[in-house]
This record gives structure tokens, C-alpha cells and sequence, in this order.
């Protein structure tokens, strides 16, 4: 009897040890994630307007006036509509 109970015991030992790892390791990933986006958040200003620039000159006033008229129509699917109207204006009609 004792000897079942002496397994039990490292069975619960060792399924505890692996939980800790398991969130050790957990731990470990969302570190680094968070990292890792600090060190994207940090890119130069040159980078950030020039990304700025790039989507104020290209896409920017074409999705402000999607969604203006998505506020005045307010339709089933928003999304759906928003995406039609972009593809719309990129094929010129």
C-alpha cells in the first residue's frame, strides 16, 4: 500500500514540476514577444514618416471616404461594404 502511494506522490511531483516549466517557459515567450516589439516600436522617425507619407499620399483619403460613406449607409456587413468601395476606387470606378 505504501509503495502506491509513494508513486502517486512522485506522480504528482513530476506533473508539478512539468506545470512550472510550463509556465516558466510561458513566461519566458512573452518576454521576448514583448521585446521584440519594443525594439519595432523603436524604429527611427525617418522610418516612421516615411511610412506616414507613403499611406497619407496612397491610401488614406480613399479609406476616410469609404468610411464616411459606410457612417451615412451603415450596411449589413461594414466590413464587406468598406472592401467593396476600396476595390472599387482601385479599379477606377
Amino acid at each position: 500500500m505504501s509503495e502506491v502511494s509513494s508513486n502517486n506522490d512522485e506522480m504528482k511531483s513530476q506533473k508539478s514540476k512539468k506545470s512550472s516549466n510550463s509556465k516558466v517557459s510561458q513566461n519566458q515567450s512573452v518576454h521576448q514577444s514583448i521585446k521584440q516589439e519594443k525594439n519595432e516600436n523603436q524604429k527611427q522617425p525617418e522610418q516612421i514618416q516615411s511610412t506616414r507619407a507613403y499611406l497619407e499620399s496612397t491610401v488614406t483619403s480613399v479609406v476616410q471616404e469609404g468610411m464616411l460613406e459606410l457612417a451615412k449607409q451603415r450596411p449589413e456587413n461594414p466590413l464587406e461594404f468598406l472592401g467593396n468601395f476600396i476595390l472599387n476606387k482601385a479599379k477606377g470606378k
